[in-house]
């Protein structure tokens, strides 16, 4: 709640009001900075224009100045009170950070204490479980790929260029199409698979009827569809842009 970082797993909460606060802004607490505090930081805005400003509200320069000045101040004074205990402890902030303040920030973790090792011991049940195929040493050239590239003149389309090293056996990227990735070569395209090796496959959509990934048409097909649901649930709102202070 005060740095707005996500949280992943351990971290402080109040019992209270349920304030959150991260481990990297407990450590600054305690070393005596206070945390998101170390001064205004100046915004970039963007200039859109006189045509932009035609259609909003903007706020006047010293009502910005003025808005920004006592939220500082505030932010300031409130800040100050926010200290460690004696005891390392880290009390709730004021109500102006977004605290309650009464209680005391207790360390808790999303995931339960045993997760990690139930984690563990499940995927080795499942290691075991399962007769995995065994993958060949990625250092070695595929030999699939060396065969193709021995006469790339005539099967270009399954090899594409992707770098010009010197010595290197992996300037090539397996790029079949997908009528190539029959039966016969499932097994080389999961060679570069297991090695976790980019493949590109092309010529997906050149069978496929009525089938596009144009974002207009993806819209247009959206609408005629759920076009009498769509208008009953759009409504008009007003959105607020904070880099340019209009609405």
């Amino acid at each position: 709640d005060n740095c707005k970082s996500s949280i992943v797993d351990l971290h402080r909460s109040c019992s209270k009001c349920s304030y959150d606060l991260c481990l990297s802004c407990c450590q600054e607490i305690r070393n005596g900075n206070l945390p998101g505090r170390k001064g205004p930081v100046p915004a970039k805005y963007n200039r859109r224009g006189g045509a932009y400003i035609q259609i909003c509200r903007p706020i006047s320069a010293a009502v910005r100045h003025s808005v920004a000045t006592k939220s500082a101040i505030i932010g300031s004074t409130l800040a100050q009170r926010w200290k460690p205990n004696g005891n390392g402890g880290i009390p709730c902030p004021p109500n102006g950070l977004g605290g309650c303040a009464n209680h005391n920030l207790d360390l808790k973790c999303i995931f339960p204490s045993k997760w990690m090792s139930e984690l563990e011991e499940s995927a080795e049940e499942t290691a075991c479980s399962y007769d995995f195929p065994e993958v060949s040493d990625p250092s070695i050239q595929c030999p699939f790929c060396f065969s193709i590239g021995s006469k790339f003149f005539e099967m270009g389309k399954q090899l594409r260029k992707a770098a010009d090293r010197e010595g290197s056996d992996d300037n090539y990227l397996y790029c079949p199409t997908k009528d190539d990735i029959q039966e016969e070569d499932v097994e080389h395209f999961q060679k570069h698979w297991m090695r976790g090796q980019p493949v590109i496959v092309h010529d997906v959509l050149q069978d496929t009827t009525e089938l596009s990934w144009d974002p207009l048409t993806m819209l247009r097909t959206i609408c005629e569809k759920n076009g009498n649901r769509l208008r009953s649930d759009m409504k008009i709102v007003k959105a607020t842009d904070c880099l340019d202070w209009c609405e």
